[in-house]
């Protein structure tokens, strides 16, 4: 058990992840469990039992914090485990169900709560837990969002002609934001390509994404096709489609 009170150690001045599960991985269960009336064994084992359901619960705590509430609810499950009668893990559970929309789980876990306090302290459960158990019950926890409304209307898309986007565009930011950076530094611009590589969409992306820059909108200008191969960089590229982005920087 050194080695687990030392991970313990280092858990305390760590708010990663992962220590805390290499120091759950080291406890062993309880301390020489056949021994149940030996007064150094019992205080021992009670402190060594502590810090495990403690990790336990710091390592819930980080989990939700970042969102993660599967983990979390795993973490709490391990806690009821290991001790049936712990009313926070159970009333964490609770809330965490409610939060995952997992309501009918939430009053199982009322319910085992309920018969374990019974079953070994004789006991009801608190107040606190009542009330949440009755707020999932009823439909008020979690507590619903109203909707949020701009202070100010959005401002209106700036004039353009350009065809809807019927797909995702991905892969290509760094083209995009080379364009984009060319853009501010001259006036014509023009993507050279075989057919079919993309020009056209590739263009078509930064200039709505140029549609609130500039004042005068932007704007495809649909040229003729060029047949002559004079005006190819390959002679064997028969012909080259031409179409114009206009943006109107003045």
């Amino acid at each position: 058990m050194h080695a687990f009170e030392a991970a313990c150690s280092a858990v305390q001045r760590s708010r990663d992840i992962e220590p805390y599960y290499t120091a759950l991985a080291l406890y062993m269960g309880e301390l020489l469990p056949t021994d149940r009336y030996e007064d150094w064994a019992a205080g021992r084992r009670e402190a060594l039992h502590h810090m495990y359901l403690g990790l336990l619960l710091e390592l819930t705590r980080l989990h939700e914090s970042r969102q993660e509430l599967s983990a979390s609810i795993e973490a709490l499950q391990r806690v009821v485990e290991s001790e049936p009668s712990h009313e926070e893990a159970h009333a964490g559970l609770m809330r965490l169900y409610a939060l995952s929309a997992q309501r009918h789980q939430t009053l199982r876990q009322y319910r085992q709560l309920r018969d374990a306090l019974l079953r070994e302290l004789d006991a009801e459960p608190e107040a606190e837990s009542e009330r949440l158990y009755h707020e999932i019950r009823s439909g008020l926890f979690p507590p619903r969002v109203p909707p949020t409304f701009p202070s100010q209307p959005p401002r209106l898309a700036r004039w353009h002609n350009l065809p809807a986007s019927l797909t995702s565009f991905v892969g290509r930011e760094r083209e995009v934001g080379e364009i984009q950076r060319l853009l501010g530094t001259a006036r014509p611009i023009t993507l050279i390509g075989t057919g079919g590589c993309g020009k056209t969409r590739l263009a078509l992306e930064v200039a709505r994404g140029s549609t609130d820059v500039y004042a005068n909108g932007v704007w495809l200008a649909e040229l003729s096709e060029l047949s002559d191969p004079r005006w190819c960089r390959e002679p064997s590229q028969a012909r080259w489609r031409c179409k114009r982005i206009l943006i109107d920087q003045s």
